[in-house]
């Protein structure tokens, strides 16, 4: 409750600082997506083609997931699930190396393919600085509900 009174009250401004801190590391993905896929591994992770096949046959449903749940839920567990860890650096990198590793973890198949990891650390980091940064999950939960829903209109568009 609390913290959502103090997401209320500061949404807007933290919007825009958060907005910002996504789309570098947004980009920062995109990159290390684009590398590890067309020039290492010539293929998706398990994760991604999951998710393509689910929007390709069960467009609303995986919407409302991909959208509203999981960002919920993740943040949840990768972000306040590392609350106790007073460290900045060592609580960002530890939620955001698991963060990457559940999401890899059904596409390691040879040693190349670790290299799937930096994508989803990228925007693992990404949240774990905004959440960091605020103290507020409310922020984190946006920002990676917003990550999800421009990946998806991407995922159509491209």
């Amino acid at each position: 409750n609390n913290m959502f009174k103090k997401y209320k009250n500061n949404w807007s401004k933290n919007l825009k600082k958060n907005v910002l801190t996504w789309i570098i590391g947004f980009l920062i993905m995109m990159i290390s997506n684009y590398i590890v896929i067309t020039l290492i591994t010539k293929k998706l992770t398990i994760n991604e083609e999951i998710i393509r096949e689910m929007y390709n046959n069960y467009i609303i449903s995986t919407i409302i997931i991909n959208v509203l749940i999981v960002p919920f839920l993740e943040e949840m567990v990768f972000r306040l699930g590392f609350n106790e860890i007073n460290n900045k650096y060592i609580y960002i990198l530890s939620s955001s190396i698991l963060f990457a590793f559940l999401h890899i973890i059904g596409s390691l198949e040879s040693i190349l393919s670790i290299l799937y990891i930096l994508p989803y650390f990228a925007i693992g980091m990404t949240l774990g600085i905004i959440y960091y940064r605020s103290q507020n999950i409310f922020d984190s939960i946006l920002i990676h509900a917003i990550h999800n829903l421009v990946v998806l209109i991407f995922y159509f568009i491209f």
